[in-house]
């Protein structure tokens, strides 16, 4: 299948002088040893998702088409509807809103739908389209209020990023308060972990650094904790791959790359396909926003 000209490079190689392009690559190549096609769909949208998140716009809608081919075969409406959120997503990235806003509209599930309206109101956002935001935003907020609160926290997150964005800094730090106050009801530190970088980067974005420092320093103890009791290499790198991403987009060069050592590790030597595919991905994303 088509790369992007390192594909002569070994995992182990990519790995020891990583660069978006080879870790894109090797993403690539892991998610074609995925043989459950719904999860080699869903790593291939990720993968679409950054191409596009980092301007390689070609290779994003060559990725979505084979989602697409996959998603023929797939028949749980649940997988559809997480595939068409990164799709909407995805499309949203690459300017292309009403086809982003045709697939939301097939959505089926509520969480799923404010999290899509999220994304497209971030690349909104970055358009410079600040009505196209509230417009979207408070489509969001509407469908969040059938939704029980503990199962919000995630998506106000990312609706915070989205006001960042926009200049509302204001309404997005009090929206990321509500973040944080909905995440203290989960039982699950990777959760609120996740939800204390994605608040980060939007306190960050509104001008709030020290906010911003203090939700970093509070996700980084989450993962001290988790390294301490060997927790899965799975939520290791998930929370690392978020970890970096917050550390890139809030300007913190040296704690991106320090982020990025163990998550290349846990690849290399802990990872089936699936999550080693993610996590390149993730890897390359980050490389580009650090710089």
């Amino acid at each position: 299948f088509w790369l992007t000209g390192y594909e002569s490079q070994s995992l182990d190689d990519c790995l020891a002088a990583t660069t978006a392009d080879c870790a894109l690559d090797a993403a690539i190549a892991a998610a074609d040893e995925i043989e459950d096609r719904r999860q080699r769909a869903t790593a291939l949208a990720y993968i679409a998702r950054v191409q596009a998140d980092t301007g390689r716009d070609a290779d994003a809608r060559k990725t979505i088409d084979r989602v697409l081919d996959l998603k023929r075969y797939i028949m749980d409406p649940g997988a559809h509807d997480g595939l068409d959120s990164s799709l909407a997503r995805i499309h949203g990235l690459l300017g292309d809103f009403g086809k982003a806003l045709e697939i939301l509209e097939g959505i089926g599930n509520p969480g799923r739908v404010i999290f899509t309206y999220a994304w497209i109101a971030q690349s909104k956002a970055i358009a410079g389209d600040k009505a196209g935001v509230d417009l979207l935003v408070a489509r969001a907020l509407a469908v969040a209020e059938d939704i029980p609160g503990e199962q919000l926290a995630g998506a106000f997150a990312q609706i915070a990023i989205a006001k960042a964005f926009a200049g509302d800094n204001e309404e997005a730090l009090a929206i990321a308060g509500s973040a944080l106050e909905l995440s203290g009801r989960y039982n699950s530190d990777l959760i609120q972990a996740r939800v204390l970088t994605v608040v980060a980067v939007a306190e960050s974005a509104a001008g709030a650094e020290g906010r911003a420092k203090t939700s970093l320093d509070r996700a980084m103890d989450i993962l001290a904790d988790m390294e301490s009791t060997n927790a899965s290499a799975i939520d290791q790198a998930s929370l690392l791959g978020y970890l970096a991403w917050a550390q890139a987009l809030t300007g913190d060069r040296v704690g991106t790359h320090a982020s990025l050592e163990p998550l290349k590790v846990l690849i290399r030597d802990q990872l089936a396909p699936f999550w080693q595919s993610i996590s390149l991905a993730a890897t390359a994303l980050v490389l580009v926003k650090a710089n």
